[in-house]
């Protein structure tokens, strides 16, 4: 977590266009769903494609991070599957069934052999997109979507609670970050933050983001 911090929306932009190659839609869809959920890399890479998916391909409504993935095994943890997330998973999951590659208990960020994504793996993915998108790679760490969906969680309620809503923002970030020792969610930052409301505002801005890339890149 040290050494890596949020990006700024500009460079979430940056970051979603820097992946080329084959396996392009799928990291750019771990990314978008790290940045709508702010799970754990280690989260991400647990998942299967039952954990999106129910028994007749449908995409489901939320998304489950299971206690036994979880760090220190805390309690499981439903976030919402958003849009953005599922438009982004969409062209990743027909690239598995054209490698017959989905099952229920297949990866959801499989290799090429169909196996699990390691951290170093995901880290090396990652860090490639940045690259490419000529960001700065200081900021890049396992955590960079976990820190951003924080900051982005904690600004929302800030002005909030200006607004005059009555909220308990400690709480409430720790609960939606799934920390289990409420210093570890003061670590993040020493200002409070989040909600459901939150996820909805936060998940609607990153799909504009999406939709920005992609329209600058309609005719290329």
């Amino acid at each position: 977590m040290k050494g890596c911090y949020a990006l700024s929306p500009e460079q979430i932009t940056a970051w979603i266009g820097g992946f080329h190659g084959c396996f392009a839609a799928r990291n750019r869809a771990m990314v978008l769903l790290g940045l709508t959920t702010g799970a754990r890399i280690s989260e991400l890479l647990a998942l299967n494609v039952y954990d999106v998916l129910d028994d007749a391909g449908e995409f489901r409504a939320d998304i489950v991070f299971r206690k036994r993935h979880r760090k220190r095994k805390q309690e499981s943890r439903r976030q919402p599957l958003y849009a953005v997330a599922r438009e982004a998973l969409e062209p990743w999951l027909s690239e598995l069934r054209h490698r017959g590659g989905v099952w229920r208990w297949t990866p959801l960020f499989a290799t090429r052999s169909l196996k699990r994504m390691s951290r170093g793996e995901a880290y090396k993915a990652l860090r490639a997109g940045m690259e490419r998108a000529g960001l700065a790679l200081a900021c890049m760490g396992t955590h960079t979507m976990r820190k951003t969906f924080a900051r982005a969680a904690l600004n929302d309620l800030i002005q909030r609670r200006a607004n005059g809503e009555a909220v308990e923002p400690l709480l409430e970030l720790q609960r939606l970050l799934g920390h289990r020792d409420i210093s570890s969610t003061i670590s993040y930052t020493e200002t409070l933050g989040a909600g459901r409301e939150t996820m909805d505002r936060w998940a609607c801005t990153v799909g504009k983001l999406v939709q920005n890339y992609n329209t600058g890149n309609s005719g290329v």
